[in-house]
């Protein structure tokens, strides 16, 4: 699977979280409060957390690490 560079929408004004590639917008759904997936391109996405709670990193598909980018 190859996922193109991508952007996402978090924060408490927005319902959902989506993944922007390009023009495509691409909603995630819940599956727990660190785990997410979508139904169009048919990958998950996984927020780990450190000892402190914050976001360390994440996971496409449990293997594909992508490390958190400022604050």
């Amino acid at each position: 699977m190859q996922l193109h560079p991508f952007v996402f929408a978090l924060g408490a004004a927005v319902a959902a979280l989506v993944v922007i590639d390009g023009a495509q917008r691409i909603e995630l759904f819940t599956e727990s409060a660190t785990r997410f997936f979508n139904l169009v391109e048919e990958y998950e996405i996984e927020f780990v957390k450190g000892a402190d709670g914050r976001i360390m990193h994440m996971l496409i598909d449990g293997i594909q690490p992508a490390k958190r980018v400022g604050d």
